[in-house]
């Protein structure tokens, strides 16, 4: 357990030393969207060069896990023993947190999920079992479908990760915001259970795409907006927040429900695929009783935005968020990637 500094005010009252610590700490990180790009490429369907920079930093941090929701590799193949480089090429990128103990939970991404294989939910269609094998869940994680979506307890707070891909139909329609779009599809109601009977001070989800829409990722939660609003609205009563990624860029947005209470949503998808411009995307049809504002945004296309957040929890049940990025000073196809330091853009408390 990582501790801040313990504090001492001395004074000689009645020959008595007072003393007042701080309180104890931990810490996670949170990064998504490693899959490759034409300015990063290792051949094997990751951008290495920033992911080695990121899992360098975040090991530094005493970090006591990692969170990553997807788009690991480039993937949407049903070759089996491509998709498997491709996974034992990002495993060995990302090991040096393994070697020092540091568990890494992940989530599938659209791009490990293939959205070309009919009957994805069939275990032997080879994008789920080549995932199942190379990222096995730690046994203090509990499950309900194999390893896709689960939850686990870490100190003060709770962790659900879930899997939007497993449940969907052919019918799925990633075009539709209406009432009883999609109805179910994108969050087995387990997880708004398991976050309504938690008994964690604090509440953290995550899954690969965001609740709210944007131009360049216009699929997303809306699509099932059932399944959103009840995972805001259990969320918004367990002192809770949503970590995601898909949209290439790094997104702090804050999610109310109508009552006062309210859901930060972070988005993380600087972990090497390029980044995104954003821009809101109006949903036509869909009134539900949620309201999203966008607090802060770093995504440039053009130079893109790299990087992770790490959040610090306290045991008074309040947290931190730091999210550390960097840029390289060119980034097209061919120039070498020269990165600059990795520096502290945006702070928040909860």
């Amino acid at each position: 357990m990582k501790k801040l500094l313990v504090l001492l005010m001395i004074a000689f009252v009645s020959g008595a030393v007072i003393s007042i610590a701080l309180a104890d700490s931990w810490r996670f990180a949170v990064t998504d969207d490693s899959r490759a790009v034409a300015s990063d490429n290792n051949s094997e369907g990751v951008a290495a060069n920033t992911l080695g920079i990121l899992v360098k930093d975040i090991k530094n941090q005493s970090v006591d896990f990692v969170i990553f929701p997807g788009d690991m590799v480039t993937g949407e193949t049903n070759n089996t023993s491509r998709l498997n480089e491709m996974m034992d090429s990002w495993n060995a990128i990302v090991k040096p947190p393994y070697d020092d103990g540091i568990p890494i939970y992940t989530v599938r991404g659209n791009h490990e999920y293939n959205p070309l294989a009919k009957g994805a939910k069939n275990p032997a269609d080879p994008s789920n079992g080549a995932y199942l094998r190379h990222f096995t869940l730690p046994l203090i994680a509990t499950s309900i479908d194999g390893g896709f979506t689960y939850t686990f307890t870490h100190k003060n707070a709770r962790f659900f990760g879930f899997d939007q891909y497993i449940n969907r139909q052919s019918s799925f329609n990633n075009t539709l915001y209406t009432p009883h779009s999609n109805k179910g599809q994108m969050m087995n109601s387990w997880v708004t259970a398991q976050i309504n009977n938690s008994t964690s001070s604090l509440n953290f989800a995550f899954a690969h795409e965001p609740l709210f829409p944007s131009k360049s990722h216009p699929d997303d939660m809306a699509n099932d907006p059932e399944s959103r609003d009840a995972l805001v609205e259990a969320l918004s009563n367990h002192h809770g927040a949503y970590f995601c990624g898909h949209d290439h860029m790094y997104l702090r947005g804050t999610i109310s429900n109508g009552r006062g209470q309210i859901v930060p949503e972070l988005v993380i998808g600087t972990a090497g695929g390029g980044n995104y411009n954003y821009a809101p995307f109006n949903v036509t049809g869909y009134t539900g009783p949620n309201t999203f504002t966008v607090d802060k945004n770093y995504g440039n296309s053009s130079r893109p935005i790299f990087g992770y957040l790490l959040i610090t929890v306290y045991d008074n049940n309040t947290w931190i968020g730091e999210f550390r990025g960097f840029q390289y000073d060119t980034f097209s196809a061919g120039k070498p990637l020269n990165s600059g330091p990795i520096e502290i853009m945006d702070s928040f408390k909860r």
